[in-house]
């Protein structure tokens, strides 16, 4: 599956260009506990066997998406709440907390970089939650 393009970016650069908006995945199951505590790092469940406690956030809402809609580690019950992606605003973020997914890796197709996604090391407020998706 291809995600939507991002921005051409120079390899050297790719962690530095932060976008204004990262977005990430959850489940229905969870929506009223961020909506009251905002988002926590480590959250309520490891979505993947092999998931670090942090927050996982992408440029592309696709691509968020579809990491909560193919995890490995998620109970029947909070699959099947839906899920659900979180517009954050980054401008608030603490930015020396966010960095590099240790779990994924960039790939670069005709100019073009696919795959760039962050871990934050530490909650996000409601306040940055600027729009909630059904995906």
């Amino acid at each position: 599956m291809k995600f939507r393009l991002v921005e051409e970016i120079d390899i050297n650069n790719l962690y530095k260009n932060i976008p204004k908006y990262l977005y990430h995945a959850t489940y229905g199951k969870y929506l009223d506990l961020i909506k009251k505590d905002g988002v926590i790092k480590g959250g309520v469940n490891k979505t993947y066997s092999f998931s670090n406690p942090v927050i996982c956030l992408s440029p592309d809402l696709d691509e968020a998406g579809c990491f909560a809609d193919a995890a490995d580690n998620i109970a029947d019950d909070v699959y099947d709440s839906g899920v659900y992606v979180l517009k954050i605003c980054t401008d608030n973020l603490d930015k020396s907390k966010l960095t590099k997914d240790r779990n994924t890796t960039p790939w670069e197709e005709n100019g073009i970089w696919y795959g760039i996604t962050y871990e934050y090391s530490d909650n996000i407020p409601i306040s940055e939650i600027k729009e909630i998706i059904k995906y």
